[in-house]
């Protein structure tokens, strides 16, 4: 019988686990720059003649706001956890990397969400000079997910608002070194793409919080009558 009253609970978990952010990855790579909120030059191989690289990240989540980081990684050692917060539903995000010439090797860079889940990861090479990368530039990368949002959102920004924070790498204290963030926002107009996903949400949640009020108003009446009925015996 108390197997009975644990059912509920394990209801209530499966409904709150229901409510949890999901956060889908539309666009995770590496590149030259980002210009205008898009990177520019996505590549998997870099000149020690650049000023920087970057990781630009293109998510959609239902839950705001929350967070995401980026972990990158130098020859398999990680040097840097960059956090992100993620504000609307629909958001861009980067962090960049200062290059050095000592920074010659392979890395990667890893996506995880809030609770430090890897959901993407991504390679590239550092090269000395230029000559060795020739070609390289403007090839893209193969996108996570192949879905775009919608080009009227890359004309938005004239109100975006940036924010910088600076992170310093932990293995070296070269204080010139480091990895630096930057967040921009898409405004609440481009919401409007996406409205009837939120409705389609929004209906889905007040479905299964009709059903669980249901279950209790029929659930602990029914169980309180048979207790009765079996002390009644």
């Amino acid at each position: 019988m108390r197997g009975i009253y644990l059912l509920p609970v394990l209801l209530l978990l499966v409904f709150s686990y229901s409510f949890a952010s999901k956060i889908k990855v539309e666009q995770f790579v590496c590149s030259e720059n980002v210009v205008n909120r898009t990177p520019v030059n996505i590549s998997k191989t870099f000149s020690t003649e650049l000023d920087k690289v970057y990781c630009f990240t293109k998510v959609k989540t239902d839950k705001t706001p929350t967070y995401i980081y980026h972990i990158w990684y130098k020859n398999g050692k990680r040097i840097a956890e960059i956090k992100l917060n993620i504000k609307y539903q629909f958001y861009r995000t980067w962090s960049y990397k200062t290059i050095f010439p000592s920074d010659i090797g392979n890395w990667k860079v890893e996506l995880l969400d809030s609770n430090k889940n890897k959901i993407a990861e991504t390679y590239f090479k550092i090269l000395a000079g230029s000559s060795q990368i020739d070609g390289n530039k403007d090839i893209k990368e193969q996108e996570i997910f192949s879905e775009e949002v919608n080009n009227k959102g890359e004309e938005l920004g004239k109100n975006s608002v940036e924010i910088s924070n600076n992170k310093r790498l932990e293995d070296t204290p070269n204080k010139d070194k480091e990895i630096n963030s930057k967040e921009e926002f898409i405004e609440d107009s481009f919401s409007y793409q996406t409205s009837g996903n939120k409705l389609q949400g929004f209906i889905s949640k007040g479905f299964y919080l009709v059903l669980l009020i249901i279950f209790y108003l029929v659930f602990f009446p029914t169980v309180y009558f048979l207790n009765r009925k079996v002390h009644l015996k």
